[in-house]
Protein backbone atom coordinates (compact mmCIF):
# COMPACT_ATOMS: atom_id res chain seq x y z
CA UNK A 1 0.00 0.00 0.00
CA UNK A 2 2.88 2.38 0.69
CA UNK A 3 4.02 2.01 -2.92
CA UNK A 4 0.54 2.89 -4.22
CA UNK A 5 0.35 5.97 -2.01
CA UNK A 6 3.84 7.04 -3.10
CA UNK A 7 2.91 6.63 -6.76
CA UNK A 8 -0.32 8.56 -6.13
CA UNK A 9 1.61 11.39 -4.48
CA UNK A 10 4.09 11.59 -7.36
CA UNK A 11 1.28 11.69 -9.94
CA UNK A 12 -0.60 14.37 -7.98
CA UNK A 13 2.56 16.41 -7.52
CA UNK A 14 3.21 16.27 -11.26
CA UNK A 15 -0.36 17.28 -12.11
CA UNK A 16 -0.74 19.98 -9.44
CA UNK A 17 2.82 21.35 -9.32
CA UNK A 18 4.61 20.52 -12.56
CA UNK A 19 1.77 21.21 -15.01
CA UNK A 20 1.24 24.81 -13.80
CA UNK A 21 5.01 25.36 -13.89
CA UNK A 22 5.19 24.07 -17.45
CA UNK A 23 2.20 26.20 -18.41
CA UNK A 24 3.82 29.30 -16.94
CA UNK A 25 7.14 28.74 -18.69
CA UNK A 26 6.29 27.18 -22.04
CA UNK A 27 2.81 28.38 -23.03
CA UNK A 28 2.74 31.33 -25.36
CA UNK A 29 1.11 34.43 -23.87
CA UNK A 30 -1.80 34.06 -26.29
CA UNK A 31 -2.37 30.43 -25.24
CA UNK A 32 -1.79 30.91 -21.51
CA UNK A 33 -5.45 31.46 -20.69
CA UNK A 34 -6.53 28.41 -22.68
CA UNK A 35 -3.95 26.22 -20.92
CA UNK A 36 -5.08 27.52 -17.53
CA UNK A 37 -8.73 26.83 -18.31
CA UNK A 38 -7.94 23.31 -19.51
CA UNK A 39 -6.01 22.64 -16.32
CA UNK A 40 -8.64 24.15 -14.03
CA UNK A 41 -11.73 22.67 -15.67
CA UNK A 42 -10.59 19.34 -17.14
CA UNK A 43 -7.28 18.00 -15.82
CA UNK A 44 -7.58 18.95 -12.14
CA UNK A 45 -11.19 17.72 -11.70
CA UNK A 46 -10.23 14.37 -13.24
CA UNK A 47 -7.33 14.17 -10.80
CA UNK A 48 -9.60 15.08 -7.90
CA UNK A 49 -12.17 12.43 -8.79
CA UNK A 50 -9.43 9.85 -9.32
CA UNK A 51 -8.01 10.71 -5.92
CA UNK A 52 -11.41 10.22 -4.31
CA UNK A 53 -11.88 6.85 -5.97
CA UNK A 54 -8.40 5.77 -4.87
CA UNK A 55 -8.99 6.99 -1.30
CA UNK A 56 -12.32 5.16 -1.15
CA UNK A 57 -10.54 1.83 -1.50
CA UNK A 58 -9.08 2.09 2.02
CA UNK A 59 -11.07 4.84 3.67
CA UNK A 60 -9.63 4.66 7.19
CA UNK A 61 -6.08 5.05 5.94
CA UNK A 62 -6.46 7.28 2.89
CA UNK A 63 -9.25 9.75 3.78
CA UNK A 64 -6.93 12.82 3.87
CA UNK A 65 -5.80 12.40 0.25
CA UNK A 66 -8.36 14.85 -1.23
CA UNK A 67 -7.19 17.48 1.27
CA UNK A 68 -3.56 16.89 0.26
CA UNK A 69 -4.58 17.28 -3.39
CA UNK A 70 -6.24 20.63 -2.59
CA UNK A 71 -3.11 21.80 -0.78
CA UNK A 72 -0.92 20.77 -3.73
CA UNK A 73 -3.25 22.65 -6.06
CA UNK A 74 -3.09 25.82 -3.98
CA UNK A 75 0.69 25.59 -3.75
CA UNK A 76 1.25 24.98 -7.46
CA UNK A 77 -1.11 27.60 -8.75
CA UNK A 78 -0.17 30.17 -6.16
CA UNK A 79 3.54 29.89 -6.84
CA UNK A 80 3.65 29.35 -10.60
CA UNK A 81 0.58 31.10 -11.97
CA UNK A 82 0.15 33.78 -9.33
CA UNK A 83 -3.56 33.32 -8.61
CA UNK A 84 -4.90 35.38 -5.75
CA UNK A 85 -5.82 33.68 -2.49
CA UNK A 86 -9.60 33.96 -2.85
CA UNK A 87 -9.72 32.07 -6.14
CA UNK A 88 -7.18 29.54 -4.87
CA UNK A 89 -9.31 28.92 -1.80
CA UNK A 90 -12.48 28.55 -3.87
CA UNK A 91 -10.98 26.11 -6.38
CA UNK A 92 -9.19 24.14 -3.65
CA UNK A 93 -12.49 23.71 -1.79
CA UNK A 94 -14.23 22.60 -4.98
CA UNK A 95 -11.52 20.01 -5.70
CA UNK A 96 -11.62 18.76 -2.09
CA UNK A 97 -15.42 18.46 -2.27
CA UNK A 98 -15.16 16.58 -5.57
CA UNK A 99 -12.59 14.22 -4.04
CA UNK A 100 -14.71 13.52 -0.97
CA UNK A 101 -17.82 13.00 -3.12
CA UNK A 102 -16.00 10.50 -5.33
CA UNK A 103 -14.65 8.82 -2.20
CA UNK A 104 -18.18 8.44 -0.80
CA UNK A 105 -19.44 6.96 -4.06
CA UNK A 106 -16.47 4.60 -4.16
CA UNK A 107 -17.20 3.40 -0.62
CA UNK A 108 -20.88 2.85 -1.46
CA UNK A 109 -20.01 0.87 -4.58
CA UNK A 110 -17.53 -1.23 -2.60
CA UNK A 111 -20.14 -1.99 0.08
CA UNK A 112 -22.73 -2.86 -2.54
CA UNK A 113 -20.32 -5.30 -4.22
CA UNK A 114 -19.60 -6.97 -0.87
CA UNK A 115 -23.26 -7.56 -0.05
Amino acid sequence: MKIKVTIWFIVCAVVMLLFPALAAHFAAPEAGMLVSIVLLLIVNPIGSIGTGIFAGQRLRLLWPLPIVLGALFATGYGVFLGLDSSSLFFYALIYIAMGFSAMAVSVMVKKRKQS
